[in-house]
């Protein structure tokens, strides 16, 4: 149990990124020195029942990926980690027991090929359909992480990204894992000063996304030449149904536009424009079907 609690404390004070790293590193130190920790009552309703142990430590090569937001994800075989090789099933699944979504989420994948596997097994990355993460600080970097996670994500369908300083950056890694993920039907990235060059590259993801049914970029300082690139999706976009973009910047010529495109497109069913520059109410319709465009 002092194994545990040494455990515990230790994920709270690690930096975000590496606490699976060096964690599991810490943890195979105390297994070496105490073998018969997982045999602690305290381990006993961890999921191993549907679990081959010995099976998973010899089939997987091990392979390091180097946590660095300035480049992409490298990985390279790296012996020196022996530790995610020999540690048990078990106690990899007590670590994570101790982690929160987000972390689970963005460090766990690919540090190594038999840590994907574990994680891939271990109910709460498979569970969550939705995530709320609004107001949580995430910033560009950790967009980056989270995009890179969204990429082999599988199970998310619902994405929270509220008030969390994206930035254009951030928009640009997310709109890049928007152009692999599958599953991501709603995603609310609300006041995270995206402008004009964040909503360019979504408008450039959402030509190729075939699955993102509601966009919400309320509050976003996009201007004109952002609601033109929007505008260029929209009239390619098969699945997007509706999209949020109020509060924002948009002047009336291009917001007609935006109209138009709505008028054009075969799915798109809600366009909220209200609080921006254009004072006026126009209704497009589309397919015979009077469809509010909202100002």
């Amino acid at each position: 149990m002092k194994a545990c609690n040494l455990l515990t404390s230790s994920i709270k004070n690690l930096p975000f990124g590496w606490s699976i790293r060096i964690v599991i590193t810490i943890v195979h130190c105390l297994y070496r020195r105490k073998a018969t920790l997982e045999h602690d009552k305290g381990l006993s309703h961890v999921y191993h029942r549907h679990i081959d142990m010995e099976k998973r430590k010899c089939e997987f090569a091990f392979a390091v990926n180097q946590f660095d937001s300035r480049k992409k994800t490298t990985v390279e075989v790296d012996q020196s980690s022996s530790p995610f090789l020999t540690l048990p099933v078990e106690l990899v699944y007590r670590i994570l027991d101790n982690l929160d979504e987000l972390t689970i989420l963005c460090s766990a994948r690919n540090v190594c090929v038999r840590l994907n596997t574990i994680t891939d097994a271990y109910h709460r990355y498979q569970a969550p359909t939705a995530l709320n993460l609004s107001s949580s600080q995430i910033g560009n970097k950790k967009a980056q992480l989270l995009a890179d996670a969204l990429r082999n994500n599988t199970t998310l369908t619902t994405l929270d990204l509220w008030e969390n300083l994206i930035g254009e950056t951030g928009a640009q890694h997310l709109a890049d894992a928007l152009r692999i993920n599958t599953t991501l039907t709603t995603l609310n990235l609300g006041r995270n000063c995206i402008g004009n060059r964040g909503v360019q590259h979504l408008a450039d993801a959402l030509k190729n996304n075939t699955t993102l049914t509601t966009l919400n970029l309320y509050f976003n300082q996009i201007g004109d030449t952002g609601a033109q690139h929007l505008a260029d999706a929209l009239r390619i976009n098969t699945t997007l149904t509706t999209l949020n973009l109020g509060r924002n910047n948009i002047g009336d010529q291009w917001a007609k536009y935006l109209a138009d495109a709505l008028k054009n497109s075969t799915t798109l069913t809600s366009l909220n424009l209200n609080e921006n520059k254009p004072q006026v109410s126009i209704k497009a319709t589309r397919n015979n079907q009077e469809t509010r465009t909202q100002y």
